[in-house]
Order: C-alpha cells, then sequence, then structure tokens
C-alpha cells in the first residue's frame, strides 16, 4: 500500500472504530438496576462488533509488513514502528481477555460486571492512544515525504 493509500485507509478505519468505540463506551457508562440480562446481551453484541473490526483493521496493517511506507520513507521511525507493532499483540491479549469475561458475565455478578466495564473504558483508552501514534506516524511521514518534493 502507497503512504497516501496507507493514509487514507487509516483515516477511515480509524473512524470505523471511534465510532463503533463510543457505541460500546455509551453501553459501558451505565448498567441498568433492572433488565442487566438484555443489557448484557448487548454488551456482548457491541464487544463482538467492536473486536472483530479491530482485529481485522490489526491483522490488514500488518498484512504487507506494518506501517511499511512509513519505515520506507522514515528509516528512523522504525523503532516506533516496532513498538506500535507489538502493540497489537498486547491489544490481541487484553481484548481475548475481556471477551472470555463479557461472555461468562451473568446478571447475578454485578462486582465483575462493574469491573468489567472499568476493563473495557481502559482497554478502548489504550486502542485510542495507539489509534492516535499510528496515525501521527503515517501522517508525520506523509507530510515530511511532501514538504521534501515542494
Amino acid at each position: 500500500m502507497e503512504a497516501r493509500e496507507l493514509a487514507t485507509w487509516m483515516k477511515a478505519e480509524g473512524t470505523r472504530v471511534s465510532e463503533l468505540a463510543q457505541r460500546l463506551r455509551e453501553h459501558v457508562v451505565t448498567i441498568p438496576s433492572a433488565g442487566v440480562q438484555d443489557w448484557l446481551r448487548e454488551l456482548v453484541r457491541r464487544f463482538n462488533h467492536f473486536s472483530a473490526h479491530l482485529r481485522r483493521m490489526m491483522q490488514m496493517e500488518e498484512e504487507d509488513g506494518y506501517l511499511l511506507p512509513v519505515i520506507e520513507q522514515r528509516h528512523t521511525l522504525v523503532t516506533e514502528v516496532e513498538q506500535l507493532r507489538h502493540q497489537h499483540d498486547e491489544l490481541r491479549k487484553l481484548m481475548s481477555d475481556l471477551e472470555r469475561t463479557v461472555h461468562e458475565l451473568s446478571p447475578e455478578d454485578p462486582l465483575l460486571i462493574r469491573d468489567c466495564c472499568t476493563r473495557v473504558q481502559v482497554f478502548l483508552g489504550h486502542v485510542a492512544r495507539h489509534e492516535e501514534h499510528e496515525n501521527h506516524i503515517v501522517l508525520y511521514s506523509f507530510t515530511q515525504d511532501l514538504s521534501a518534493h515542494d
């Protein structure tokens, strides 16, 4: 993927991940006192949708060499790019742990439900920071490349 294509694709996918994250965040902010079973079903649905999309996005980013156009343009960013790539592994582990928890919750687990909601919010913060850092590196590389040709 060329640098321009990568930047465009990352922006669109990042927007979609952000939208799904927001929907999930809105859901975990308030745990109802009644109708918890329906709320849990919706939590599972939203988490599954978000995690499937995030996994697919990370897989596509890694497919042709993670941020390869960035490394080709800015060799000095290799260490940062590798750290971001490693974060994908960490995010997958956190997501798998959360996924297990989300699927195991029952209405009789109020403490576990609250703990899970907190963990989901923290996880979404990790994802947001990761995406921001990726976008920053791509845009930096892309704009530096453009200014070099002006």
